[in-house]
């Protein structure tokens, strides 16, 4: 299902130390993109075999954005060339209701927007 490429924001930078692949700065490096979405996806195991089971899809809750925190391979370059980032978490969070696809307080989470889809 269509998902990260209907972005309505990207942000950069996490306003939270983090230390991540060998760097002091990993806070600063990540990308968030986020968006309202009208789907959800729940992940249903089989009883008997829970290695197995079914996507079940579901309305995505109201008043809530979706958000994508990204790692751009940076330092891994060599080693994986043909990957471009890492999804490190998702989740759904509140949205703002000054900044449509935004989370709430997103001047607060992130260091800065550095892009915003066109409508």
């Amino acid at each position: 299902m269509p998902g990260i490429s209907t972005a309505q924001h990207i942000f950069k930078g996490l306003r939270r130390p983090l230390f991540n692949d060998n760097s002091k700065d990993g806070d600063k490096e990540k990308l968030i993109y986020t968006w309202r979405s009208d789907l959800d996806f729940e992940w249903e195991r089989d009883p008997k075999n829970p290695k197995f089971g079914n996507c079940r899809r579901r309305e995505a809750p109201q008043g809530f954005v979706f958000a994508v925190i990204v790692s751009p391979n940076i330092r891994s370059k060599g080693k994986f060339p043909g990957i471009d980032c890492f999804i490190e978490a998702w989740a759904w969070l509140r949205e703002d209701p000054g900044l449509r696809g935004a989370p709430v307080e997103w001047v607060d989470r992130y260091e800065q927007r550095i892009w915003t889809r066109s409508d």
